[in-house]
């Protein structure tokens, strides 16, 4: 039956803007659609955290969720205050969200144990207190790109939003027609090159502009209006932020593998920076990380200025009054906004390439993007996923796309901080070390210059070029002067899912792979200081480090640390395994090691309850250890018992721990 309503909520969860951004996106369709209908709707995006001041959720009756998963299957932060509410309202009797109809889009990424655990979660607990879908739960799955599941889910949810509000079926118009209709032939993308296929021949009726900005407005000042302040630039409270922003200088930086640009595919370069902050700087304990506040390029912000036409314009006043986007600022130069506020890296939603589509002078690109766009173009939306085509990328290909710079402001998602652990306990210096891989991008999309570097890391790796002399030398932060920040800005992210044991007496396992031994190195010097101020009568488990990498001699990091951390007694079993070495080995990775000393680590596990970690780059890496624990556990026991119940178990002590990253 069809429901009267007088508002719909957006409610977002967030913990690294992911959900944020697509609930925006929402909204703006919601906007479009509905916000002109005579039955007089409103609409409105909060965070759930907001619950009791802008929102009651027993009094709400139509609401839509986005939600991801966070550590180990737990909800993010901001939506604790929502979640215990929900959870105070246990009994299913009392039936105190009947009046409500909700639909629930999950984030997650299936390389994790626990997919989307969260959203699923709330989704049951929804329906049990009375709540009544709307449309479909959908997920979104990260490791393959979230658009796969959101594009189809928004799509049906917008349906599913007109029938509810007695507005009928989506009015078709010819250009969505087009879109989803049989015209719709394949594009053309290659691995080198987004390209249109010319046998496609485009209509030439003119699509219109369907986007409607009403959320964002935006004064350009001109650069004689230039206000000082402007330059002391603001940035928004980040998901996962524990801290205030420091600025902390770069000391140092050393080359740990590598010395310059990968000939061979087996080669890497790792860099450790060193930075130093005032005497004002926060405390942080092992498992903690940095988030650094890096600005897109110069180069590149000056190729989108040029593709919005706005390159005379660079440092003209902004000022910004919007209801749903938080993370701009209120004012700022136009330079600053997109080199510090857009994450123009990002691959775009289907949405965005729809609007930058209706934007291009150029028809034939016009009808390219809108292709992208369509049902149809799923197959080749897939590509721009797998060669991580971005919204910068888009504009450079299809450079007759120019829209205003309001609307881009909406469709660009908020600029991502770069998160890396701490490697070394504080000290009275306040200096602080993390160590990363230099991501080389593939030379795709005429991507030229900074473009085809990480962000952070491909500053990093220009400066030590600079002060090394391309790896000549031995790194002079003076040479490096000219082209180094003054200052970085960081700020805290506490990891409650990823700490030591809380006393010596637990034996911990550590298993990490490439840089993910860093967070380790924090875990070592603790442990040793643990162990110097112990008594000698103490109780003290046993640790254990599986470290895997490419080669000995070429990627093998921090092995005399560790030897070091051996020799003193902080660690006691050391296993490294190197994976192209000698294909021949019977080790070659982690988990063949960890399967090697499957009787001790049960032991471990099972009777010392071992605490185990595991820190590495997302992909199979996550779910094959935690296999090879199975494996290994499984192995000493009977053929009754089952090892991966119990491994869940330890899982759900807070005793299997991991830390992953993209």
């Amino acid at each position: 039956m069809v429901g009267t309503h007088q508002r719909l909520v957006i409610l977002f969860g967030t913990q690294t803007g992911k959900a944020l951004s697509l609930a925006q996106d929402i909204f703006q369709n919601c906007k479009t659609n509905f916000a002109s209908c005579d039955n007089g709707i409103t609409i409105h995006c909060y965070s759930f955290d907001l619950i009791g001041t802008k929102y009651v959720i027993e009094d709400e009756t139509l609401v839509i969720m986005i939600v991801p998963t966070v550590g180990e299957g737990e909800p993010p932060c901001n939506t604790l205050p929502f979640w215990r509410h929900l959870c105070r309202k246990a009994n299913p009797r009392n039936n105190f969200l009947k009046n409500l109809k909700y639909s629930l889009f999950a984030l997650g990424n299936s390389n994790y144990e626990r997919f989307a655990t969260f959203g699923k979660q709330l989704d049951e607990k929804l329906q049990e207190l009375g709540g009544k879908q709307l449309y479909q739960t959908a997920f979104g799955d990260d490791s393959i790109g979230i658009e796969l599941g959101y594009t189809p889910w928004l799509a049906g949810l917008m349906e599913a939003l007109h029938r509810e509000l007695s507005i009928g079926k989506l009015n078709h118009s010819k250009e969505q027609q087009l879109l989803d209709g049989s015209l719709i032939q394949s594009l053309n993308i290659r691995d080198e090159l987004i390209t249109f296929d010319k046998s496609w021949q485009p209509t030439s009726h003119e699509l219109p502009k369907t986007f409607k900005n009403d959320s964002l407005s935006i004064i350009l000042k001109n650069p004689d209006d230039f206000n000082a302040d402007c330059e002391n630039l603001t940035f928004p409270k980040y998901p996962l932020m524990d801290s205030h922003i420091y600025k902390v200088k770069l000391v140092d930086l050393k080359c740990l593998a590598g010395n310059n640009i990968p000939v061979d595919k087996d080669d890497k370069i790792i860099l450790e920076a060193t930075f130093e902050a005032n005497s004002d700087f926060i405390d942080w304990i092992p498992g903690d990380a940095f988030g650094f506040i890096i600005g897109n390029s110069d180069y590149e912000v000056n190729l989108v200025l040029k593709s919005l036409k706005l390159e005379d314009k660079s440092t003209c006043t902004v000022e910004i009054s919007s209801s749903t986007h938080s993370h701009l600022p209120k004012r700022c130069t136009l330079f600053n906004l997109i080199k510090y506020y857009l994450e123009i890296r990002s691959i775009p939603k289907k949405s965005c390439l729809k609007i930058l589509g209706d934007y291009c002078s150029n028809e034939s690109h016009r009808e390219c993007l809108h292709k992208l766009a369509s049902r149809e173009g799923i197959e080749d939306y897939r590509k721009i996923i797998r060669t991580k085509t971005t919204i910068l990328d888009i504009l450079i290909m299809y450079d007759s796309c120019t829209p205003p710079i309001d609307i881009f402001l909406t469709i660009v998602p908020g600029l991502v901080p770069r998160f890396y652990s701490l490697m070394n306990l504080k000290d009275d210096q306040n200096k602080f070390r993390v160590a990363f891989n230099i991501i080389f991008l593939k030379q795709i999309n005429d991507r030229q210059d900074t473009q085809l570097f990480g962000i952070f890391t491909g500053l990093m790796f220009k400066i030590w070029q600079k002060g090394t002399n391309n790896g000549t030398k031995d790194f002079s932060l003076t040479e490096a002067a000219s082209i180094c920040p003054e200052f970085f800005r960081v700020f805290l992210k506490r990891n409650d899912h990823f700490k030591v044991p809380p006393k010596l007496e637990y034996p911990m396992i550590m298993v990490a792979i490439g840089t993910g031994v860093t967070p380790f190195s924090s875990f070592l010097a603790h442990r040793e200081k643990c162990l110097a101020l112990a008594d000698e009568s103490s109780d003290v488990g046993n640790s254990w480090l599986f470290y895997g990498c490419r080669h000995s001699l070429k990627d093998f990091i921090y092995s005399k640390e560790l030897e070091k951390y051996k020799a003193k007694g902080a660690l006691n079993e050391f296993h490294a395994c190197f994976s192209r070495e000698n294909p021949d080995s019977r080790i070659l990775h982690v988990q063949d090691a960890i399967m090697d000393h499957k009787e001790s680590l049960y032991k471990l596990i099972v009777e010392k309850n071992a605490y185990i970690y595991v820190c590495g780059d997302q992909g199979k890496f996550s779910i094959d250890v935690f296999n090879a624990f199975v494996d290994a556990v499984q192995s000493n026991l009977g053929p009754d018992e089952s090892a991966k119940l119990l491994m869940n178990q330890i899982r759900d002590k807070g005793r299997y721990l991991q830390d992953i990253w993209a």
